[in-house]
């Protein structure tokens, strides 16, 4: 079977590049889907639509009215008993029969494996996109719009999360976009479609944007936070989360005074991670009173961590058994690696004597006894009083040179490749022939290279070279190099331009987008645009003015 496959297969490759313009662009069309995310299942008039793309302006004027038909009835033959390189795709067996109406195909997976990493660097064409948008919903439109927005395609990848119902994907990429008022909307719609996580991330975007006033706004958008006592902690947890400490503690006091005392322990986390741990551990007593168990063993941590030995002790009288434990351990092993060894030896007396009965760990018993040769000395003991082993015997790793070698060989190989090769002699000096073997390793399907180029230009202040090659890693998916786009033109001085392919991204011919702007979305209650089907064919340009 697997021989018959194989056979089968490289037939496939065959027909594939031996077919005539109408078959050849429907065989495009559906490796390009699948290799940029598209589900197994492609409807026709998806790829009847997108096969466009892939056809000259020669080709299409020659095709016959009925081409889809032509070709199709070419592409669905056996081939050496297995089924052509574009064939219906049928119901499961034993599955009642689907209602849609809309013919369904798959491609062959040996063809699409045999030419991803040959399409790879190749740009997709512009036809492809306006067909996924009029044609693709559901999980497909989803996964294209990801591949959309790789190559800094915004209004693409808004139109397909539109059709697609991820209304929170399009509000994060607006954002990302410094479109903040355009994407609060989309983070209220899936806010009322459900999305838990909705409310909490525009609620975040905006204090990170300064804009503190309306974060607690954003509590009326989860479900739960009707008590005023859970919207002043909720509202609190957001500007901690994104830096504003003051802030964040002054909404933590409002929800203690109402009864919430949950976020004391936050409260003093963040005071303590912004280095202010005496304040912080004014809070950490708060919380102590309020019944958190929590706080001595974090409070006695961070007195640990920052030299307060005396207070730790304090704390670790607080804690529970295992925490009492860890933590006069964590002291002891403070003070020896800050070369106080007397010290550590008081500390282990007067934390034995503190635990008053409490089983104290074999390392702080042993420290006094130990600590002049613990440079020495290969065993550790934990709190089980089972010996562990830090020194092992060079015997046990005899497998590591086997090991290295095999790592060796590898690095070989991986040398061999074009970008590695690029890469010595850019370190060398040679920038120009390392470009050219950047060129040759994107053109056998390694789209980092050219994202590696446009870097290695930047790095040297060649702007204009650099923009050109960042122009070409874009459209073969690389997002980073969108971003290195907008440096480039910023260091060009031609300002107005990065900040337009900032907030607008790029055509699918790697132009700088226009300025263009989204529809406010339906509501929750509101009829979709499109039946969601799954293979839909509605005008998903609505959703762009």
């Amino acid at each position: 079977m697997v021989t018959q496959y194989l056979a089968a297969g490289f037939d496939l490759v065959r027909i594939y590049r031996e077919a005539a313009p109408g078959p050849r662009a429907l065989l495009d069309a559906a490796i390009e889907a699948r290799r940029l995310g598209h589900t197994l299942s492609l409807p026709l008039p998806f790829l009847a639509t997108a096969a466009e793309a892939y056809l000259t302006d020669t080709e299409w004027d020659l095709l016959p009215e009925n081409w889809v038909h032509e070709s199709l009835a070419q592409l669905t033959r056996s081939v050496k008993g297995v089924q052509g390189p574009l064939h219906p795709q049928k119901r499961p067996r034993g599955v009642t029969q689907s209602h849609s109406i809309v013919p369904i195909y798959r491609v062959a997976d040996f063809l699409v494996d045999h030419c991803r990493a040959e399409r790879r660097a190749k740009p997709v064409p512009p036809l492809f996109w306006q067909a996924a948008a009029q044609h693709c919903d559901g999980e497909a439109a989803h996964n294209l719009a990801v591949a959309a927005a790789a190559r800094g395609l915004i209004q693409v990848a808004c139109q397909l999360w539109a059709a697609a119902g991820r209304h929170s994907e399009i509000a994060d990429i607006l954002v990302k976009a410094g479109r903040m008022e355009e994407a609060l909307p989309w983070f209220a719609r899936a806010a009322q479609a459900g999305d838990p996580k909705a409310a909490h991330t525009a609620a975040l975007e905006l204090a990170r944007a300064g804009r503190l006033d309306d974060v607690p706004l954003w509590a009326d958008h989860r479900p739960g936070t009707s008590d005023d006592r859970y919207v002043k902690t909720w509202t609190a947890t957001i500007l901690s989360e994104s830096g504003h400490t003051d802030a964040a503690v002054t909404w933590f006091a409002r929800a203690a005074d109402a009864g919430d005392t949950t976020g004391l322990l936050s409260a003093a986390e963040a005071l303590a991670s912004d280095g202010r741990v005496d304040e912080a551990l004014v809070w950490f007593e708060r919380a102590f009173a309020a019944g958190d168990d929590e706080a001595p063993a974090i409070a006695a941590e961070i007195c640990v961590g920052t030299g307060r030995f005396d207070q730790a002790l304090n704390w670790i009288e607080r804690c529970q058994q295992p925490e009492r434990a860890s933590y006069l351990r964590q002291t002891a092993d403070e003070l020896r690696q800050a070369g106080r060894e007397q010290d550590a030896i008081a500390w282990c007396a007067r934390a034995a004597e503190a635990v008053n009965g409490i089983a104290v760990p074999q390392t702080v018993r042993t420290m006094d006894s130990t600590l002049s040769d613990s440079q020495h000395d290969p065993i550790t003991y934990e709190p089980s009083g089972r010996q562990s082993c830090q020194d092992t015997p060079p015997g046990n790793h005899s497998q590591l040179g086997s090991v290295s070698a095999w790592a060796a060989r590898a690095e070989t190989r991986a040398e061999a490749r074009p970008l590695a090769a690029a890469r010595r002699l850019a370190d060398g000096g040679d920038i120009d022939a390392a470009l050219q073997l950047a060129e040759e390793a994107a053109m056998a399907g390694d789209p980092t290279a050219l994202a590696w180029g446009a870097q290695q230009l930047a790095d040297r202040g060649e702007w204009d070279r650099s923009l050109s090659w960042c122009r070409n890693a874009v459209a073969a998916g690389s997002e980073w190099a969108a971003h290195l786009a907008v440096v480039c033109l910023d260091e060009l001085g031609r300002a107005r331009e990065a900040e337009q392919l900032e907030r607008y991204g790029w055509t699918p011919t790697t132009d700088i987008a226009a300025p263009w702007h989204l529809k406010s979305p339906p509501r929750a209650t509101d009829p979709p645009v499109q039946p969601q089907s799954g293979h839909n064919a509605g005008d998903q340009t609505s959703w762009v003015q």
